[in-house]
């Protein structure tokens, strides 16, 4: 007992390394729920309304908001006109990436859509710097090379049907 005592004391964490490890396994279990949920629904049960499937997804995520912020771990601002507007062009991408990601899903394998997916913020950096006018910050940077670089590993050595690589 001892030496469970011991190990536990040693593992722990200070709590905002705790809360951020938890947060990065919820959002691991969500993620991963979402893009298996998305390429069971058509293929297995030949549901094709992935527009309804989007439109469920976006009404769970508005709940989930709003359960959260009654239990005081948000606070949401109130949904205003000039707030509306300002974030309607992120609502509209967003949708659209959303779509695109349904889309995709139906046409490649779990492991192909995943390298797809990863890649995506190694193209965006350099628009980032161009658009925003924002230095490269070496962590952002290195942060992304690690994904990138754990999905093409992960995709090398997927041997399923259809293998992205």
């Amino acid at each position: 007992s001892r030496l469970i005592a011991h190990l536990s004391s040693a593992t722990r964490l200070p709590p905002s390394s705790l809360t951020a490890v938890l947060v990065s396994l919820f959002y691991i279990l969500v993620s991963s729920t979402m893009v298996i949920a998305n390429k069971v629904m058509p293929h297995t049960f030949h549901f094709t309304a992935t527009n309804v499937l989007l439109l469920f997804q976006f009404l769970a995520t508005v709940a989930l908001l709003k359960l959260a912020a009654a239990l005081r771990l948000v606070k949401l601002e109130p949904l205003t006109a000039p707030l509306a507007r300002k974030v309607f062009p992120l609502t509209l991408f967003y949708s659209l990436n959303a779509s695109l990601s349904l889309i995709a899903i139906k046409h490649l394998n779990i492991s192909a859509y995943s390298v797809v997916k990863r890649l995506t913020p190694i193209l965006l950096l350099p628009f980032d710097v161009i658009i925003r006018h924002v230095p490269l910050d070496p962590r952002t940077a290195g942060a992304v090379l690690v994904i990138v670089s754990g999905t093409l590993l992960a995709a090398v050595n997927d041997n399923a049907e259809g293998s992205a690589l």
